[in-house]
């Protein structure tokens, strides 16, 4: 789990770096362009499908024992 953290992390930096080496510094959506590239859908589709699975209500918050679980 901690090495997908960071897998995450450093796709993340990536984009980034990327985005400025282009003139572009919003970092808008950065996030979810790392879990696309990484899993092939948005951090929130992914969520989503987690709490579905699990029978988790779709909140529009999460709480830190939920973001764990899901991390």
């Amino acid at each position: 789990i901690l090495v997908e953290k960071f897998l995450i992390l450093a796709v993340t930096e990536e984009i980034r770096k990327k985005k400025r080496v282009l003139g572009l510094n919003n970092d808008k959506g950065v996030v979810d362009e790392a879990y696309q590239r990484l899993y092939g859908a948005t951090q929130f589709a992914i969520l989503k499908q987690f709490r579905k699975e699990r029978h988790y209500p779709q909140l529009r918050s999460i709480s830190l024992s939920e973001l764990s679980e899901f991390t």
